[in-house]
């Protein structure tokens, strides 16, 4: 055994190929030991390391420990198949040493299944054919010396990492470019929502951020153009698109220099670790890659979230403001609606001091709302919201911050909301049958002549339009209202005198007095009612009365009925009419006989409200509720420039030395780079999925946020939000995704909407969904529903 070990075994060369096998192998352990703890703690950073630590522990521990117990497994096996060549090249070494002492070597015999079987047949016959006369300074031919093997497979090598290196860099920009794109078109709409907004102005929206992000040559698209022509309700397109030749980060094809060296007659150098030396160079410029990737798309996610928290806060303060009345309790909503929602993982703290209030106005009806601080009457809410190092919740930390030369990222973001004025119709019905007492069931002996009695039907309207007037006179808006009512022609005897109507009837233009209002209807009471029931015409007569409306306010019909449509046009072919001209239309029933279908579906087809009022106290409450819903908008949206600090250009400088040694290694950079190919296609691939799970993080924030925009739009319905959401998420190829709705079901009562995205990550991996199995991406968004369309 000892004789065969001296004659086949080399420890010096199986020695070294076999700490070459253990040392590739604990670097593959390690490596892929990081790369889940890193997919790990991406898909759930806020969770402590300790508990990714134990979770990789325990998922992936076993087969990590399979894969050390594997190792000497393997190493034995490597030097078993070494001795196949090793054993002959050692009995040609020793032939070579007794030919060069001129002696004559005895003959080589090979095992079956040795290396270089051939080579053993052609020196033997060389033996057979040795001449002991020969002069004894005579040197047998020497075979030619392969030199620099291993530079030759380096310079192979190098193209091929440089070009991996590269190609991962120009992907990632590729990727980004694409986000930026997404993000300057999401930019150049939320723009273009504003009331007055032009397409010069959604386009200088999305060209800041190609701008600020240095994307060249980018263009945006508006359609149908021009933004200003686009009707109430009807979906516009901004396309941002920008030349990917023009953005490339390498220009020029990658053209590595080729060196032609004379030949040395030297001994040739014995080359360990080149690539091994090459990935320690490279790996530093592989990690900050990365870093920066992954920085970028957080950054991104948090401008998002913080956009979504500062919208949100302003339109709560601004309602607020609408409802209560008070500056004190708008500050306050503003406040806890932030809170609600989530920048950087952690609720939104506004200062009740970056909550500001003042006066938004138009200088024309297309131009854009101006807001400033103070003035009267306020009808403006700003919120200022803040992530920097001097606000409540600090600057966003960044995850790879230290190494790009600056720790925290500080956006500031301003939103603000405004309740817009209004110009009311109140179209009352004065047929006949509100003459019917309501205490009395299913009286059929109305009173038409004067005075009306106290609890007549048309008695308790009275009632309900004086409470409506003075809501109207605590809120901080000033709307304008005025009475048409209808009937049929009516023309009647009452004692001595006649009571004539037409079949409808302005009887107080929009004034800003409402005593007018209240003395037309006290007319009422003194000379009676009575005809039919002409719904249509009363809401003809409305929609004139509104011509005279004021160009910037929201236009309103409160049309009132307690029976059923009966002559005259219908109302349904009014409803169009009233859409043209930006008029949104409340319908109030009154009495179990009235057509409460009908209504309601008129007030779904015009952006309104519908209200069924069975007692005199239900339809003041009724009155007092319309007055009470005062439209909110978001008139502006201010964008400032986030803070983030210098970066330091990291550098490096490494020299490479040669070992030079009396034995030559063929092929151990091609070996070298078999080994360590599969870890770097890992890395490469890791931060594409890094890359990956970011923009599916910040889609889904978006789609959620856009979602809830569409969820509060009044007539809105879940299946419309979902159908806003999907679409966002299939820009990106989310695959799975859930959007869910707190409450399921959108009602006219309903007081705000909670949108809940969720995206499984193992179903939108592009390399190793394992790692994520089970592990989903969450984004959610509530705010406040608007109770009448705006404009």
């Amino acid at each position: 055994m000892n004789a065969r070990r001296r004659t086949y075994i080399d420890p010096e060369v199986q020695g070294a190929l076999a700490r070459r096998l253990v040392l590739h192998w604990a670097i593959f352990i390690i490596a892929a030991a990081i790369l889940i703890f890193g997919m790990n703690w991406l898909s759930d950073p806020f969770t402590p390391a300790a508990t990714h630590f134990q979770r990789m522990t325990s998922d992936y521990g076993p087969a990590l420990l399979v894969l050390v117990c594997l190792a000497p497994i393997f190493v034995f096996d490597a030097v078993r198949l070494s001795n196949r060549f090793t054993g002959p090249m050692l009995r040609f070494k020793n032939a070579a040493k007794s030919l060069a002492s001129g002696e004559r070597p005895a003959k080589i015999q090979l095992r079956r299944g040795d290396f270089w079987q051939e080579v053993a047949a052609d020196f033997n016959r060389v033996i057979d054919r040795f001449d002991p006369s020969a002069k004894p300074d005579h040197q047998p031919p020497s075979t030619t010396t392969r030199r620099g093997v291993a530079a030759t497979e380096f310079a192979v090598c190098l193209p091929v990492l440089m070009l991996l290196l590269l190609g991962t860099i120009e992907c990632c920009s590729m990727i980004f470019l694409k986000q930026t794109l997404a993000v300057a078109a999401y930019e150049g709409g939320h723009a273009a929502l504003a009331p007055g907004a032009t397409s010069a102005q959604a386009r200088v929206a999305a060209e800041a951020i190609l701008t600020e992000r240095r994307i060249a040559g980018g263009s945006v698209e508006i359609t149908p153009r021009p933004l200003e022509s686009i009707a109430e309700g009807e979906f516009f397109d901004i396309r941002v698109s920008a030349p990917t030749n023009a953005n490339r980060i390498l220009n020029d094809p990658v053209r590595p220099p080729l060196v032609c060296r004379r030949r040395s007659r030297r001994p040739q150098p014995r080359r360990r670790g080149a690539i091994l030396v090459l990935v320690a160079v490279l790996m530093p410029v592989f990690v900050l890659m990365a870093a920066f990737a992954i920085d970028l798309a957080w950054m991104q996610l948090v401008r998002t979230e913080l956009r979504t928290a500062t919208d949100s806060a302003s339109r709560a303060g601004a309602k607020t403001l609408s409802l209560r009345q008070s500056e004190a309790l708008a500050r306050t909503a503003a406040v806890q609606a932030a809170a609600r929602n989530t920048v950087a993982g952690t609720p939104l703290t506004v200062d009740p001091a970056d909550v500001t209030f003042g006066q938004s106005t138009q200088a024309n009806p297309n131009a854009r709302f101006a807001f400033s601080v103070g003035g009267s009457p306020v009808n403006a809410v700003r919120v200022q919201g803040l992530r920097t190092a001097s606000s409540a919740d600090g600057g966003v930390n960044l995850f790879f911050g230290s190494m790009l030369g600056s720790e925290e990222f500080e956006p500031r973001l301003t939103a603000t909301s405004t309740v817009l004025d209004r110009d009311i119709a109140i179209v009352i019905d004065r047929s006949g049958s509100m003459g019917l007492d309501i205490s009395i069931p299913y009286d059929a002996n109305g009173q038409n002549c004067g005075p009306m009695g106290s609890r007549t039907r048309f008695a308790a309207l009275n009632s309900a339009i004086g409470v409506f007037l003075n809501e109207l006179e605590l809120t901080i808006p000033n709307e304008q209202v005025a009475l048409v009512s209808y009937s049929s022609s009516f023309n009647t005897r009452c004692g001595n005198r006649r009571l004539r109507y037409n079949t409808s009837n302005t009887d107080r233009a929009l004034t800003f007095t409402y005593s007018r209002i209240t003395s037309s209807m006290d007319d009422f009471m003194t000379d009676g009612i009575g005809g039919g029931t002409a719904i249509g015409e009363g809401l003809r007569e409305g929609i004139s009365a509104l011509e005279d409306a004021r160009p910037y306010a929201i236009k309103t019909i409160i049309l009132m009925t307690d029976g059923r449509h009966n002559t005259g046009v219908s109302p349904e072919s009014m409803v169009p009419s009233a859409r043209a001209a930006g008029i949104t239309i409340h319908t109030v029933t009154f009495s179990p006989a009235a057509d409460i279908n009908r209504m309601r579906a008129i007030a779904n087809s015009a952006g309104g409200r519908s209200f069924h009022a069975d007692t005199s106290g239900d339809l003041s409450s009724a009155f007092r509720d319309i007055a009470r819903t005062l439209p909110v908008l978001v008139t502006a949206a201010g964008r400032r420039r986030s803070a983030l600090g210098s970066r330091s250009a990291p550098g490096s400088r490494s020299a490479l030395g040669r070992r030079w040694g009396r034995k030559r290694r063929m092929g151990a950079t091609t070996v070298e780079f078999a080994l360590v190919a599969p870890a770097f296609f890992l890395v490469i691939m890791s931060m594409f999925e890094f890359t990956r799970l970011n923009v599916l993080r910040h889609t889904a924030d978006n789609a959620a946020y856009e979602a809830a925009r569409v969820a509060i739009v009044p007539g809105a319905t879940t299946a419309q939000a979902r159908t806003e959401a999907n679409r966002l998420l299939t820009i990106v190829g989310a695959r799975g995704a859930s959007v869910n709705f707190n409450p399921g079901t959108i009602t006219p009562e309903t007081d705000s909407v909670t949108v809940t995205v969720t995206i499984p990550l193992d179903s939108n991996g592009w390399v190793v969904p394992r790692f994520t199995r089970g592990r989903t991406l969450t984004s959610s968004a509530t705010m406040r529903t608007e109770r009448v369309r705006s404009r």
